[in-house]
């Protein structure tokens, strides 16, 4: 892997990211929260990267708090 694609998020928001179609993970919610994600080799050909943004629910936005203070 050699290309890598860094989503952000701030606030009460959740983006979920699909690769080639295939969802590769979620990044937030919470202030500033960065992941990376690698784009596969495809043999040359074109990687299809998607950003699927949302507002986070409660349960999510109470997780990340009690994440970000323990």
């Amino acid at each position: 892997m050699t290309t890598t694609i860094k989503v952000n998020t701030n606030g009460n928001y959740v983006s979920t990211i699909k690769i080639n179609g295939l969802e590769a993970g979620t990044v937030g919610p919470g202030s500033m929260v960065e992941k990376s994600f690698g784009l596969p080799h495809n043999n040359g050909g074109p990687s299809v990267f998607e950003v699927f943004e949302r507002p986070a629910t409660s349960e999510e936005i109470e997780a990340a708090k009690a994440a970000a203070a323990g």
